[in-house]
């Protein structure tokens, strides 16, 4: 289940990664083994992670394979080496949702947020290539500890997406039909002041009937 997504504007943020070349099956076993290398990397130089354990999903070919960065924030910048590498995600707006549930259900909360997008009129900073979709900042930060909670059901993924640069496209909106004109009040008025003299009328025809009657007594 994915939250509702928000528009978020943020910083630059720095971390370092392991670079991976995975497909979705081959993914599934390599997070849990490269997350706590970054983390004792970074705890052999005396340096404590910022955040989360992130995924940054650099180059997307769905069919064949995917390029990817494992790793944890850092408040600073830091130099890395040739096997962990650092990086910057880009500052700027992001859409944000949390999916809720097991990682394996990761993939329809991915398609919910894209589709909510396209109702937005939101592009997103990403380029095709002869590899597959190269992301600018595409980010999932695993905010659960698995072993501190046991229960998939209980498990935070945030989801965030760079969005483009640039006015967005006007959203798609239904057409409404004009409503129906409603009298003005001058006309009302007019209506009314017609129907005076009427009223009039009849009352004058009172002490006609009045005057016809005392006649006939007379006669009488």
């Amino acid at each position: 289940m994915l939250s509702t997504p928000r528009l978020i504007e943020r910083p630059a943020q720095h971390y370092v990664a392991i670079p991976a070349r995975v497909t979705m099956q081959s993914m599934v076993g390599l997070l849990p083994r490269l997350w706590p290398e970054v983390a004792a990397w970074l705890g052999a130089r005396g340096i404590a992670p910022s955040g989360a354990p992130l995924i940054r999903w650099v180059v997307i070919d769905m069919a064949r394979e995917m390029r990817i960065e494992v790793g944890l924030p850092v408040a600073k910048a830091v130099a890395g080496d040739g096997r962990v590498v650092a990086g910057t995600l880009p500052a700027g707006r992001y859409a944000v949702a949390v999916h809720h549930g097991h990682y394996n259900e990761l993939v329809p909360s991915h398609a919910a947020l894209q589709a909510w997008a396209a109702i937005e009129g939101l592009e997103w900073a990403v380029e095709a290539s002869a590899a597959g979709d190269v992301w600018r900042a595409r980010i999932e930060s695993y905010t659960t500890d698995p072993q501190a909670t046991p229960d998939p059901a209980d498990w935070r993924t945030e989801i965030a997406y760079l969005v483009a640069a640039g006015p967005a496209r006007p959203r798609a909106r239904s057409v409404k039909r004009p409503a129906a004109k409603k009298p003005k009040r001058g006309a009302k008025r007019a209506k009314r002041a017609a129907k005076k003299p009427k009223r009039k009328a009849k009352s004058a025809a009172k002490p006609r009937r009045a005057a016809k009657s005392k006649r006939r007594t007379q006669k009488r």
